[in-house]
């Protein structure tokens, strides 16, 4: 069914033309500010549901795809399970939907989460994220706390810039390694979103057709650990932009859409968030895991 809904937008500040948007996600002096970066709701806006279309929508075309899928069965709080058995079925599921079309020659885990929505969409839940996001490293997936739940993210974003995919390469394989990878391969960074409840009647995944994307919609953000800071892209309201969901996804199906292909860097990657059904069905809150791989294919 589809949705007519309110989504969350950054603001086109004047600020940010002098002083790089941010968000501080580690310790800070009481006095210092923890951010810059302001939001605006949007005007509301139509999320059609693809349900019964789902072939309609492509990686190559719209930056997305909703397949059929089920993962083997594992303890999903168990850390150690999802690590070594989840990971491995999310590459090989991405590396033969691939290689119909390119040659891939490497897949790498480059982060993760789990999402879950467990209170309102009050401030408290801003100090949850912070709180839960201070803790993930996305450099190394393995880290504790990467099993830390954060609240879906109801902001329109788009999870790594290019440049923040440079930064992961370097720090992961050292600036030699990078730049040999970056030259030699195509590289995209693909989300592979998956949920965790047996249907999902709370706070859908809404992804946004990448062909209606302009690079003027989009603005770069830092945000600030204690150990790096990691650049993404935040979005602007745009009329233009068209956005889709799965109703009542489940726990046979999976969500994989783009973030970015250096083999087609005009072709952005896919702006979503988390959205508001008009009338929430009845079920428990909306768990979720996301998977972010980097796939390295011979250049044609």
């Amino acid at each position: 069914m589809d949705e007519t809904t309110v989504l969350n937008y950054i603001k086109d500040l004047p600020l940010y033309e002098n002083e790089k948007p941010y968000h501080i996600f580690a310790a800070i002096p009481r006095d210092a500010k923890r951010t810059n970066i302001e939001y605006e709701r949007g005007p509301g806006q139509p999320i059609v549901d693809i349900r019964g279309r789902e072939s309609q929508f492509t990686l190559d075309k719209q930056g997305f795809t909703f397949q059929r899928w089920t993962p083997p069965q594992l303890d999903w709080r168990n850390e150690q399970e999802i690590i070594e058995i989840y990971f491995p079925e999310v590459k090989k599921l991405l590396c033969e939907l691939l290689s119909s079309t390119q040659d891939v020659r490497r897949c790498e885990l480059f982060s993760w989460r789990v999402s879950c929505f467990l209170l309102s969409w009050a401030g408290t839940d801003i100090r949850q994220m912070r709180s839960a996001a201070s803790k993930v490293s996305t450099f190394s997936p393995t880290d504790v706390e990467n099993m830390v739940k954060v609240i879906p993210v109801r902001y329109v974003h788009i999870d790594n810039s290019p440049a923040g995919i440079i930064d992961w390469m370097r720090q992961t394989y050292g600036i030699d390694e990078a730049t040999r990878l970056s030259k030699e391969y195509r590289y995209q960074l693909f989300n592979i979103w998956y949920p965790l409840v047996e249907v999902v009647v709370d706070k859908p995944l809404a992804v946004c057709d990448a062909q209606t994307v302009n690079h003027s919609d989009l603005v770069e953000i830092y945000s600030i650990s204690e150990n790096y800071p990691r650049r993404s892209f935040m979005v602007k309201y745009n009329p233009n932009l068209r956005f889709y969901y799965l109703n009542r996804m489940t726990r046979e199906e999976v969500c994989i859409f783009r973030i970015y292909d250096s083999f087609k860097p005009d072709l952005l990657g896919v702006p979503h968030a988390a959205f508001n059904h008009k009338t929430p069905g009845v079920g428990p809150p909306r768990e979720s895991i996301e998977a972010r791989i980097l796939v390295f294919s011979e250049r044609r």
